[in-house]
């Protein structure tokens, strides 16, 4: 039987392979140094987001987002973070600056000149792309 070969070089859960094998495949992993899980985790989590992003069913958006909850606690602990004290965190700043539970979005902002966040809205085009005021008020 012909067999194909990918290369993946992307962070698996730890029981992951045991389904794969059972199915036949033959896998390659290795376990990655304490330096070099936290940028795996950074794109795992990114993965993750985006695969919720893209979910067709509320089911297969839970199980993406359990993904990447579980990709953001392992993340914690590599980086030696509390998980419970981060939580804490979270909380304390939902109440200090609200939540995204409301689902308030910001569709324009104009900001004067010399306005602190005017350049982080400058250096991020393909975020924000600078419309004229006309544009900002007509809506």
């Amino acid at each position: 039987m012909k067999s194909h070969s990918f290369q993946c070089d992307k962070l698996i859960r730890t029981k992951a392979g045991d389904c794969l094998t059972s199915q036949g495949a033959v896998l390659k992993t290795r376990v990655l140094s304490a330096e070099e899980i936290v940028p795996y985790l950074k794109k795992k989590i990114e993965e993750e987001a985006r695969e919720a992003r893209q979910a067709k069913t509320s089911e297969h958006m839970i199980e993406e987002l359990m993904d990447a909850f579980s990709a953001g606690y392992a993340l914690l602990k590599a980086l030696g973070i509390d998980q419970e004290a981060f939580l804490q965190g979270c909380k304390a700043k939902d109440e200090k600056e609200g939540s995204y539970e409301g689902g308030l979005c910001l569709t324009h902002i104009t900001l004067p000149e010399g306005h602190p966040k005017l350049r982080h809205y400058q250096n991020h085009p393909e975020k924000y792309t600078e419309i004229s005021e006309y544009d900002a008020i007509k809506d």
